[in-house]
């Protein structure tokens, strides 16, 4: 196609030319090989145990945020986790789907940062992103339910409230290019449906008969784990889970069966 340029004259732009089409992103979760995709599931709280310990300032816009009338200020606080102002990442857990040797049903195997302090989860998963896209940056992809909207937005948020380097896959020019990276199996289910509500994990999963536990979607449920009992294997597993279900997922929507429980191996 020929343009106008500032001279009046046409001419044909340089990079106008047939390219080949690589599909990318959500667009790939039917054709990519599960070698090159990584599941990660980020499990976020909120920062302090309860809204009582929040500076004077952040007290007040806590209290002047909407929240369902049946709730109190300490109830809606502790299912705030996905909020990264008033939130921290407490765990996060990565995933791949492997299979070995003259076998061909396969393993899911996990992995999870986890500790006390935030700083050092949110710099060792860093490390690993950058470690993984590092060699084949544009073969290989992150994978979860709801991740592109919601998991990946928040961790990158709390990297930046620490003054933490944000990871070269999320330090892009655009969301286009994160997304080029970026397989969300709530956008899959979507279809072209993007103005209607992303569904929920457990809801998905229950609907592509796969088991999952209710518990392991509740806010409130992981602020307790975490600041209450301490419980920091606990919560753990439970991200594992998570990212245990998005792999799930990823595979019914492929068609493929489901992995079985008893080839599911925590890695320490």
């Amino acid at each position: 196609m020929n343009h106008n340029n500032n001279d009046g004259k046409l001419r044909k732009p340089a990079n106008d030319k047939a390219r080949e089409f690589s599909p990318r992103g959500t667009a790939a979760l039917l054709t990519v090989g599960t070698d090159d995709v990584v599941f990660v599931n980020v499990e976020a709280i909120p920062e302090l145990s309860s809204p009582l310990y929040l500076s004077e300032p952040m007290r007040r816009t806590w209290e002047a945020r909407p929240r369902p009338d049946d709730m109190s200020p300490e109830e809606a606080y502790a299912a705030m986790g996905h909020c990264a102002e008033f939130g921290r990442v407490a765990c996060v857990t990565v995933g791949v789907i492997r299979a070995r040797k003259d076998d061909e049903a396969p393993y899911f195997i996990t992995s999870t940062y986890v500790s006390d302090d935030e700083r050092q989860a949110l710099c060792d998963f860093s490390e690993m992103i950058n470690n993984f896209f590092i060699r084949q940056p544009q073969s290989h992809f992150v994978c979860g339910h709801d991740i592109l909207r919601s998991q990946i937005p928040f961790f990158a948020r709390r990297l930046i409230v620490n003054r933490l380097p944000l990871p070269s896959l999320f330090d892009r020019h655009g969301r286009r290019k994160l997304a080029e990276s970026v397989i969300d199996t709530a956008d899959f289910w979507a279809m072209s449906d993007v103005a209607s509500p992303r569904v929920p994990a457990p809801l998905l999963a229950s609907a592509l008969g796969i088991d999952v536990d209710p518990d392991d979607y509740d806010a409130a449920t992981a602020t307790k784990l975490f600041h209450d009992e301490a419980d920091l294997d606990a919560l753990a597993q439970r991200s594992e889970r998570k990212a245990f279900t998005s792999a799930q997922i990823f595979r019914s929507l492929r068609g493929e069966s489901i992995i079985l429980p008893d080839r599911f191996i925590r890695k320490d």
